[in-house]
């Protein structure tokens, strides 16, 4: 009985993490270059506990399949799917057509990547994306304009000319698939991370140093992560604020977050240059690409959830009056 309510009280969940996906998608239906998510079921709570575990200790799955609650891990995808070109005229407004990502350089100076080119530039020349973040070229410096130019010009490669005279080139790179990225906010995307743990910011000091404490090797072990060998070295990524420690085969991201450092697993999932000449990808100068998202569609899934949602609270009240009915039963 109890367990039909928790499966019941599941699905609940889940339409409900689902209606605020798609009414997040339905806000951004004019949000240039904006991707839409999609949430769905991975694995059962047992599948993923041992999936998890396995690679720290080992697991055996239970004999038992009622000792796990009938629990299901859901994700967020996103869907990449390209969205239709729309003519802007705006000379520093650029679509991808194709493969591909344009790069941006985050505070901290790592690379962000969007399929937002609506573009602009400051007084001093340099192109700027909507937040304020410097565009990359293909070397992966901040793209800089002439600010007497009387003419730009942006060719299908990602060339960018001014006045006839090459200034700069785009820097456009793909990812191998399923993209590893997750979003940002702002229609920019990262690289996903797995953050592992988070520590104090006294180990700071020894990171800025290259140096692992044992203090540090300690943390890892209580963590239950492979103990850091003394050939572990760190290196600095971008100072005061990320680290990269490397021990053999394993790699870990330390990223300085608000009051705490972050411990994050590795991804060797890279950028990869796109060449001008692949053909895998063509730049529109004057056009932005708009949101992928079907109003349609997503209306219609709306419905579908709403009606999942009252179906399963029919079956809650249904659960709940046979409970009621039997202790009266036992009480007569």
């Amino acid at each position: 009985m109890f367990r039909g309510i928790y499966q019941v009280a599941q699905g609940m969940v889940y339409e409900s993490l689902r209606a605020d996906i798609l009414a997040n998608n339905l806000a951004n239906v004019n949000s240039t270059g904006y991707k839409k998510s999609r949430l769905q079921v991975t694995s059962s709570f047992k599948t993923y506990y041992n999936n998890i575990l396995s690679g720290y200790v080992e697991t055996k799955p239970s004999a038992n399949p009622y000792q796990f609650p009938e629990l299901m891990f859901s994700r967020y995808d996103i869907d990449f799917a390209e969205g239709t070109l729309k003519e802007t005229g705006n000379e520093l407004d650029v679509a991808i057509t194709g493969r591909g990502f344009f790069g941006v350089q985050s505070i901290d100076g790592s690379t962000f990547y969007t399929r937002d080119g609506t573009f602009k530039a400051d007084a001093q020349g340099n192109l700027l994306n909507q937040q304020n973040l410097p565009v990359l070229d293909r070397r992966g410096q901040p793209i800089q304009l002439p600010t007497d130019a009387k003419q730009l010009t942006i060719l299908p490669t990602g060339q960018i000319f001014a006045d006839n005279k090459e200034v700069a080139s785009l820097m456009i790179v793909d990812f191998s698939e399923p993209y590893p990225l997750s979003k940002l906010g702002g229609n920019l995307f990262e690289i996903s991370k797995s953050l592992l743990f988070s520590m104090e910011l006294g180990f700071q000091s020894d990171l800025d140093n290259g140096a692992i404490s044992e203090e540090l090797r300690q943390t890892f072990e209580e963590k239950g992560l492979p103990p850091l060998s003394q050939n572990a070295i760190v290196s600095i990524e971008a100072s005061g604020s990320r680290w990269l420690i490397t021990d053999n085969e394993h790699k870990y991201t330390v990223k300085k977050e608000a009051d705490e450092l972050n411990i994050y697993n590795y991804l060797e999932a890279q950028p990869i240059l796109l060449a001008p000449e692949s053909g895998s990808f063509q730049i529109m100068q004057g056009f932005v690409e708009t949101s992928n998202v079907n109003v349609i569609h997503e209306m219609i899934q709306m419905i579908e959830t709403l009606r999942n949602f009252e179906g399963y609270q029919h079956a809650i009240r249904a659960f709940d009056d046979t409970v009621q009915q039997l202790n009266e039963t036992a009480q007569a």
